[in-house]
C-alpha cells in the first residue's frame, strides 16, 4: 500500500492499519455524538484494502477526479456521507485534512491534525473532522 501511496504514510497510521486490517475487512466507523438528541457522525477510517479499492475508484473517475489533487494525497477515510479525510501536504503543511468529494482540491481543505493519534485520541481538529469549520 505505501508504495501506491503517492505521499509518505505516517508510522502511526500504518500501525493502526495493522490492528484494523484483514481480509475483506473494510475499517472501522467511529460515532460521534453532535449535540443534537439522537443524531451520530460517523467517521470511517478504510482497511487496508479499503484504501487500495477507493484509491483504484479515483483513478477510474478519470476526467471528473481532480488529477492533481489525488496525485498529493492518500484518501484514509470519509465521513458515510460527502467528507473525505486525507494525508497530504496542504496549506497548513503536511497533516490530517478534510474537505468535501465534490470539491477535493487544496483551498476548500481544512487541516485536522498532524496525526492520526492527534485526531483520534487527543481529539485534536475533531470539531472540523466533522465538517463544523
Amino acid at each position: 500500500m505505501a508504495a501506491q501511496s503517492p505521499v509518505p504514510l505516517p508510522e502511526d497510521y500504518t500501525e493502526f492499519l495493522k490492528k484494523i486490517s484483514g481480509e475483506r475487512n473494510w475499517g472501522i466507523k467511529f460515532g460521534l455524538n453532535d449535540g443534537e438528541e439522537g443524531s451520530t457522525l460517523c467517521i470511517y477510517i478504510y482497511s487496508a484494502y479499503a484504501a487500495l479499492e477507493k484509491y483504484k475508484e479515483w483513478e477510474f473517475y478519470g476526467e471528473r477526479a481532480n488529477k492533481e489533487f489525488f496525485s498529493k494525497v492518500w484518501v484514509f477515510g470519509d465521513d458515510l456521507g460527502d467528507l473525505i479525510y486525507y494525508f497530504g501536504e496542504g496549506l497548513e503543511g503536511y497533516g490530517l485534512y478534510v474537505t468535501e468529494a465534490g470539491v477535493c482540491d487544496f483551498s476548500h481543505s481544512h487541516k485536522l491534525a498532524d496525526t492520526l493519534t492527534d485526531l483520534l485520541v487527543n481529539g485534536i481538529g475533531i470539531d472540523a473532522a466533522i465538517g463544523d469549520y
